[in-house]
């Protein structure tokens, strides 16, 4: 909570932690993003590959949390390595990408689409052909289009040279959730510009 004109000019209003089970040793010190819905639900998520630690919990206003573990492949919601999580005012489901390259469809990746009414469920997948590894999301509510920031890798070298042109490549996808139809766009030009390695992408509601 920040506080304008206060030393420090914030106010740490509260910590969530959860204790692992016992005898249950999960690394949950691994937080890698955090979202906060319409309702005041908030969303963590925890990234670790080791004792079922890819985590997303959700604090709910009157106290009550959940959990939903996403490293068991007998789970009913398998994201491993999750990332790039963005909870839609579109369509109310909560989005996460796994950072981890898809063994069966290399040059593909997946964006899972979790139910946030009720229990959180996986409710719907879409593959993005083309986008190897997804960095980021945003959305324009209005017209409920999910954009997917991320990148492909071509010709990796053990021991990739950095003075040598870029061995990733930029891509930008266009999500339509109402017919999960996919548009793919390919930013890597250097001729004209250096973006080469999206990190984050923002939806500013401004547009031509």
């Amino acid at each position: 909570k920040l506080l304008a004109g206060a030393t420090p000019p914030y106010e740490l209003v509260e910590l969530y932690d959860d204790p692992p089970l016992l005898h249950h040793n999960q690394y949950r010190d691994h937080l890698r993003e955090i979202e906060l819905d319409g309702a005041g639900n908030l969303y963590v998520l925890n990234a670790n590959a080791l004792n079922e630690s890819d985590m997303l919990w959700r604090y709910q206003p009157d106290g009550r949390i959940d959990c939903v573990d996403l490293g068991r492949r007998d789970g009913g919601a398998y994201v491993p390595a999750p990332i790039a999580m963005h909870v839609s005012k579109a369509t109310g489901k909560l989005y996460l990408a796994s950072a981890l390259l898809d063994t069966v469809d290399p040059e593909s990746s997946t964006i899972y689409g979790f139910s946030t009414q009720g229990d959180i469920a996986l409710e719907t997948s879409v593959a993005i052909p083309g986008l190897q590894h997804v960095t980021s999301m945003t959305e324009d509510a209005q017209s409920g289009t999910l954009w997917v920031a991320g990148f492909s890798v071509s010709d990796l070298s053990p021991y990739p040279n950095p003075t040598r042109p870029a061995f990733y490549y930029a891509r930008l996808a266009k999500i339509s959730l109402a017919g999960n139809k996919v548009e793919l766009l390919h930013l890597f030009d250097p001729a004209s510009h250096d973006l080469s390695l999206p990190l984050s992408v923002l939806w500013t509601g401004v547009g031509e």
